[in-house]
Order: structure tokens, then sequence, then C-alpha cells
């Protein structure tokens, strides 16, 4: 088994992305689900890793053709491969002899590459100097510096893999705002916590005791309609007085007793 370095590949900026075109012979264009099928089998082929192939698109180029669109993002991990090398393995993987089959019994008849020319930006902070610097400088003088390298090419800005990112001249326009930040007082930060804890606390106050009252008032409707849909029990007759009780029963009972019986003599005188 020997081991051989792959052939040198054509260059291709390490740091831009690439608009990848691949014309198919179908006269139909390609769904969602067949652009993640074609997408996956690209990568598997190639072995470039198939999240670095974005935005895919695909329309009728003519009558018997379509045209499938993807974008190549620069590697973002030191594993992956450059620009180069990963133009150089697609295009092998695309090109076989055999054909390289989309999705489907679609095949792939040409495919095209173009890089984004768009470079990469750079937003900076620059803060006022600080109490205690030696030698205090201002944004103002910090951001001239900075135009007057990048006029000399001193910047030295390097990538994850250590290659230097080259650096345009940074103009007037370049420098959008100077904003100064200034430290807030102690005092202005004890009064804006105090007065967002009494206001906190008076909402949540205020807001507890109207659903308390929501809830209260509920309760007491509620009350309201069971007392009306309970029906009054009628009244026990009227009992009547310890008195006129002993005197009625009294009355029944001499009433119902029998007469008595006397013996009376009569004596005759002759």
């Amino acid at each position: 088994v020997f081991i051989t370095n792959p052939p040198v590949p054509v260059g291709y900026p390490g740091f831009n992305e690439i608009r990848m075109s691949f014309v198919l012979d179908s006269p139909y264009p390609a769904s969602s689900i067949q652009l993640n099928v074609f997408k996956s089998r690209l990568a598997s082929a190639s072995g470039v890793d198939e999240r670095r192939f974005v935005k895919g698109s695909s329309v009728i180029l003519s009558k018997n053709t379509s045209l499938i669109t993807l974008t190549l993002r620069p590697p973002f991990r030191i594993t992956q491969m450059s620009n180069s090398y990963a133009i150089q393995a697609i295009q092998r993987a695309v090109e076989d002899g055999s054909g390289f089959t989309a999705y489907n019994s679609v095949a792939v008849l040409q495919s095209t590459f173009e890089v984004i020319k768009r470079g990469i930006i750079f937003n900076l902070t620059i803060t006022l100097p600080f109490e205690g610097e030696a030698a205090p400088l201002s944004a103002e003088e910090i951001a001239l510096m900075m135009m007057e390298c990048s006029a000399y090419q001193e910047f030295d800005l390097q990538s994850i893999q250590g290659l230097e990112l080259p650096v345009q001249n940074i103009t007037y326009n370049d420098i959008v705002e100077l904003i100064v930040i200034r430290q807030m007082n102690t005092l202005v930060t004890v009064l804006i916590i105090v007065i967002s804890t009494v206001i906190g606390s008076f909402l949540l106050y205020t807001g507890g005791a109207v659903i308390a009252k929501v809830k209260t008032e509920k309760l007491l409707e509620e009350e309201r309609r069971k007392v009306l849909r309970i029906t009054p029990a009628p009244p026990p007759p009227p009992s009547s007085p310890p008195q006129y009780s002993q005197t009625e029963l009294q009355q029944s009972s001499a009433s119902v007793a029998e007469p008595r019986l006397r013996n009376v003599s009569v004596a005759r005188h002759t």
C-alpha cells in the first residue's frame, strides 16, 4: 500500500463562499426532499461535510434539463477540507465516468463553480482610555492609527488555520460611529434599583388585589345562586300554651265521667 498526496488543486479563496451549479437531465425542478437527497449523496461521494452545503435551489433550465444551485461555505473547523480541495473532491465525484446520480434516476451532466466575492467584516469596538494608563489614547487617535496600519499593510490577522487575512484600506467611511460609554454613577444605579423595586411591588400588590376582588365576587355570586335554588320548608304548626292544654283536658275528663247513684231514704209518719 502506497500513500500519496492528492494532486495540487486549482486555487480558490479560502474564506469566500463558492456557488456551485449542477445541470441535471430532468425537465422538472427538484423538490426540497430531492435537494436533501442530492446534498447527502454529494457529501458522501466527495467527503465534504454536508453542513457546508447551504442555500439550495432548483429551476428549469431548458426543455429537458434543470439546474440545481448550492453554496459551499468556507471551512469552519480545522478538520474540514479547504475550499480548493473540497472543489477538487466534488468535481471528481460528479464528473466520474460512470456518472453521478443526483436522486432517483436523474444524473448530473455538467457542473460549474463560481467564487462569491464577498469579504469578511470585522466589527471593532474602541473604548476610552482608562484611569491609570501609562499612555492614554483617545478613540479618535486609535481609529487614525488603524487607518494608517491598513494603508501600510501592517495588520497581522490570522485565521484558525494560521492563514493570513488580507485587510483592505480603512477609510473614514468605514468608521461608522464613535460612541462614548460612560460609567454610571453609584447613586444613579441605586435610585434605578429602588424605583424599579417600588414600581414592581406596587404592580404586584395591585394585581393581587384585583385578582382577590374578582374571586370574592365570583364566590358571592355563587352563594346567591345556591340560596335561590333551595326551596324553604314550611313552618311547623304553632303549639298551644300549657295552661290552655290542662284546662281543656280537665273539662274533657269531667264530661266523660259517669254520674254517681245516691240512695235516698224517706221516712213516713203514720
